[in-house]
């Protein structure tokens, strides 16, 4: 679809790509890690879960470990919250961006 647009609307599009797929490598590139970190805190708190009912460790302690796995999940939280925010962005800017060559390649 670019080779019909002038050269001038072609670089402007080319800052809006480059951001798209800096942001979607960066999702890749955490997405492994955040699917760990999942993994690993479900598997904490089932252990904690565990040693609750099993009187295994105190009140003060699961409240300790409690609070540990709840910044773990805060973090994910958030770093979901920036890619959410982020591509969502993008997916707008790049519908923007289509409908400007739809409309500049009709005329």
């Amino acid at each position: 679809m670019l080779q019909y647009m002038p050269q001038e609307q072609i670089d402007e599009c080319f800052p809006i790509l480059n951001l798209a797929q800096a942001y979607l490598s960066q999702f890749d590139e955490m997405l492994p890690v955040m699917q760990h970190d999942i993994s690993y805190s479900r598997q904490q708190l089932n252990a904690l879960r565990k040693d609750i009912d099993s009187h295994f460790i105190n009140e003060t302690l699961a409240a300790e470990y409690l609070a540990d796995e709840t910044a773990v999940i805060d973090t994910l939280h958030y770093r979901i919250l920036y890619f959410q925010d982020r591509l969502s962005d993008q997916d707008q800017k790049l519908k923007g961006m289509r409908k400007t060559i739809s409309k500049t390649i009709g005329n």
